[in-house]
């Protein structure tokens, strides 16, 4: 029997899919995506039921909306090879949006949406008083839309718009492939317009708080001691009773 097919498209010889590779191709993609609904369905149902809503809480919405979208979009791959061919751009464009331009987006969203909510929990612990008098529902809501699911549809638009042409089909697998074009295109693709340059500032804003966090806890203990030598002076100097 014979194991390879010629696509029609272009001359190449492909070999056809076993149950094996099918399984070592699919299976992953198909269990990866179901996790990542399952767990987002799950966490946007807790904040659904959440009774005292902070404004931050906004945030983490947007967050498990980009992570949603990025499983949904792993699942839609899948029918999307074995139902639409890749013979002409039309039927190239769905390949690149589903496969590279939604899973792009929902990743830039979720780097893009931790990064505001480090931020927030930054502001939060810095000055306290302050945050919790200007931060409004309203606010977060404002910069979830603009700040984050906002900022992160321009950097994914303008990565695919200029190298647009380096995202290819594979005719055989049918799987979307980058074909970079150099150090520079992949660093700028995948580093700024994928939000990862984020992830600095994102470490910067969680250093911040943990310093916070240990100064509060050392004055803490120095209160503590202070008022236990205080109160073990007052024993010692209290008079003796004759």
């Amino acid at each position: 029997m014979n194991d390879t097919w010629t696509n029609q498209t272009d001359g190449r010889i492909c070999a056809l899919a076993t149950a094996k590779i099918w399984a070592s191709s699919q299976l992953p993609t198909i269990a990866f995506g179901s996790v990542i609904i399952a767990t987002q369905l799950f966490n946007l149902f807790v904040f659904r039921v959440w009774r005292v809503k902070e404004p931050y809480i906004t945030l983490h919405v947007a967050l498990a909306g980009a992570s949603l979208l990025t499983g949904a979009s792993l699942l839609a791959s899948i029918p999307m090879r074995y139902y639409v061919y890749p013979i002409d751009d039309s039927n190239v464009i769905p390949y690149k949006f589903v496969g590279f331009f939604l899973p792009m987006y929902g990743n830039t969203t979720a780097v893009v949406s931790n990064f505001a909510i480090s931020v927030d929990r930054w502001l939060s612990v810095e000055w306290p008083v302050k945050y919790h008098r200007t931060v409004t529902h309203r606010m977060a809501l404002l910069t979830a839309i603009l700040g984050v699911l906002g900022v992160a549809l321009l950097l994914v638009l303008t990565g695919n718009v200029l190298y647009w042409d380096y995202i290819t089909v594979d005719l055989c697998s049918r799987q979307i492939r980058y074909l970079g074009v150099g150090f520079t295109a992949q660093f700028l693709q995948f580093w700024v317009f994928n939000g990862q340059f984020c992830l600095p500032l994102l470490f910067l804003t969680q250093l911040r708080i943990l310093i916070i966090s240990v100064a509060l806890r050392f004055q803490r203990y120095k209160r503590r001691r202070r008022t236990k030598v205080s109160e073990r002076y007052r024993v010692d100097a209290r008079p003796l009773l004759h």
